[in-house]
């Protein structure tokens, strides 16, 4: 069985398309998949795409292919390493390498986020303070995904793309997804996007008995005087918060899990610091 996927953005357009791959093949059963990449693919979205070959790759002979200037990129984030392709250096140093962690790797997954990502010379100023509590943040998305789902890895990858003058960074979890989680929590029947929003306020969480959230307020709070976005999709529910502007919409299937995609503008030139400093 052969596919081939064209043109995937990190917009809802492409999330769609690979959510149509997952549900073309999720059925299947020792089958030989070829899945092709053809004219355009943004290289965080190695993340959700990886996390959809591993899930077939349960039951299937999965095999990858794509254009020569998608392969080279995904050569140079390691994604296609995991697909019997040898890595290219990345002379550019424009990537965030493609990484799959295991459910009790929190301390590999923060110090990927710290040196692949936080300590990258294209980021905004941020004070100490703040950038220990960016990571402290990110770091709460990977233990709310292991703590809440039985996903087996956290997939993680990035790009950063000069000519747009911003980084695109993307987590995976291939679990139950916050739709079932806030539902479970609640005994409510939520849609997936009434349940992202619900997560998405400041103070409501899952766990029980303990405060918290998903750590997401001060992350949109920064996105927003930054001039970026945050993206979730989530069983079929899509968010996209940008310049304070949010959109909700639902796809016509639902994504094995949850994604959270950041992106982060290079030519933001604010200092970011904690409101006490």
């Amino acid at each position: 069985m052969n596919k081939t996927i064209y043109n995937i953005n990190d917009d809802f357009e492409g999330f769609q398309a690979l959510i149509s791959l997952w549900d073309l093949f999720r059925s299947s059963q020792y089958s030989d998949i070829e899945i092709q990449l053809s004219r355009f693919f943004s290289a965080n979205m190695s993340a959700p795409l990886g996390a959809i070959l591993d899930l077939l790759g349960t039951k299937n002979n999965i095999s990858l292919k794509a254009d020569s200037n998608i392969q080279t990129i995904l050569q140079k984030n390691g994604f296609l390493s995991y697909h019997g392709y040898p890595a290219v250096w990345d002379n550019n140093n424009t990537t965030i390498q493609y990484m799959r962690f295991k459910r009790n790797e929190n301390a590999a997954f923060a110090e990927y986020v710290s040196n692949k990502l936080l300590n990258r010379p294209e980021l905004p100023d941020f004070t100490p303070s703040a950038k220990k509590k960016i990571l402290q943040v990110i770091l709460e998305i990977f233990v709310n995904a292991t703590y809440h789902t039985k996903t087996e890895y956290i997939y993680t990858c990035g790009q950063f793309y000069p000519n747009k003058q911003c980084i695109d960074f993307s987590i995976v979890d291939t679990g139950t997804g916050i739709r079932n989680t806030v539902n479970n929590r609640l005994g409510a029947k939520k849609q997936a996007v009434e349940a992202i929003e619900w997560a998405l306020i400041d103070g409501n969480t899952t766990k029980e008995g303990v405060p918290g959230g998903y750590g997401l307020t001060l992350l949109q709070e920064f996105l927003h005087y930054n001039k970026g976005s945050l993206q979730i999709i989530s069983n079929d529910g899509y968010y996209c918060n940008e310049n304070k502007y949010k959109k909700f919409r639902v796809f016509s299937t639902e994504f094995p899990g949850t994604v959270l995609n950041l992106q982060i503008k290079t030519d933001d030139t604010n200092l970011y610091r904690l409101k006490h400093e």
